[in-house]
């Protein structure tokens, strides 16, 4: 995959995501991730936001959501 041209403002948007998740506001950070693999769907940062949904999505036992977030990371190469 090519890196996306922007690169570092998404980078910072994952640098926040992992704050908000330390914090347990997994809900605000899924909507950050959920946005990232929006805008840039064929970036290796969409792969970076899907294995954090899905870090959030085991630590809330919601293993369905997880496993199609781990999934898609297999399926984008």
């Amino acid at each position: 995959k090519e890196p996306t041209a922007a690169a570092r403002p998404v980078q910072d948007v994952l640098s926040k995501v992992q704050i908000d998740m330390a914090a347990g506001s997994y809900e605000r950070a899924l909507t950050k991730l959920k946005g990232i693999v929006q805008k840039h769907p064929e970036s290796d940062l969409a792969d970076d936001a899907y294995i954090l949904m899905g870090q959030i999505y085991m630590d809330r036992r919601d293993y369905r959501s997880a496993y199609e977030s781990y999934i898609s990371v297999v399926n984008s190469t």
